[in-house]
């Protein structure tokens, strides 16, 4: 499986849009929503332009704004993008069938993701009844993951080239998440081959405490 190369910034990236989409992206990683000075604040842009920003996204629904609190929360409009996104990925409705199956026979969370950005992206989601005892992951569709610290992200990098591989490895490199992260390049070469070689991975409390 080949690496796809993330894209590089663009030249002539509009300053507009790249203030839209850090502000989308900062409102949504905090479910207690923010406000204007913390946006600023996280940002480092001016309040002034933080508010007509908000302001704009707000009149076409991407933004709402609490009346009491003045806090901002992601908007509603986003739903239909979401709607519309996920009818747009065709292969969700081709893996389903697979994922309930998986789900019902391992009476635990079956998640499909993608490649973005060297991340995964979790994209389908299917639970079933668990057996007493069995793990319950803290995941969303939408939500993403390290490819170094999570099962299925080590099983896509089990594919990479060489080369691929020594990019990633390069430019993301094994941050710990925790005491069990494998942070040894020669040692996680390693471990990728015996993922590749057995066809499936694990991920034995390495992006998550207790999981």
């Amino acid at each position: 499986m080949e690496r796809k190369t993330p894209q590089s910034k663009p030249n002539n990236l509009v300053q507009t849009i790249e203030r839209v989409s850090l502000i989308l992206e900062r409102v949504g990683q905090n479910s207690q929503g923010m406000s204007i000075k913390d946006l600023s604040a996280g940002l480092n842009l001016p309040k002034g332009t933080i508010h007509r920003i908000l302001s704009s996204l707000s009149y076409f629904g991407y933004i709402r704004q609490d009346p009491e609190t003045k806090i901002y929360f992601l908007g509603l409009k986003l739903m239909d993008l979401n709607a519309q996104l996920s009818n747009q990925l065709d292969f969700r409705k081709v893996a389903e069938p697979v994922l309930r199956d998986l789900a019902e026979k391992t009476k635990q969370t079956a998640h499909l993701v993608i490649l973005d950005r060297d991340e995964v992206v979790y994209v389908e989601k299917i639970e079933t009844q668990q057996q007493a005892g069995g793990l319950k992951m803290a995941s969303r569709v939408g939500s993403r993951n390290p490819m170094h610290s999570s099962a299925v992200g080590k099983v896509l990098l089990s594919y990479f080239s060489e080369e691929a591989l020594e990019d990633f490895l390069q430019k993301k490199g094994l941050p710990r998440r925790t005491a069990n992260t494998i942070t040894d390049p020669e040692g996680f070469r390693d471990h990728l081959r015996i993922v590749r070689s057995r066809g499936y991975a694990m991920d034995d409390e390495e992006n998550e405490q207790g999981i």
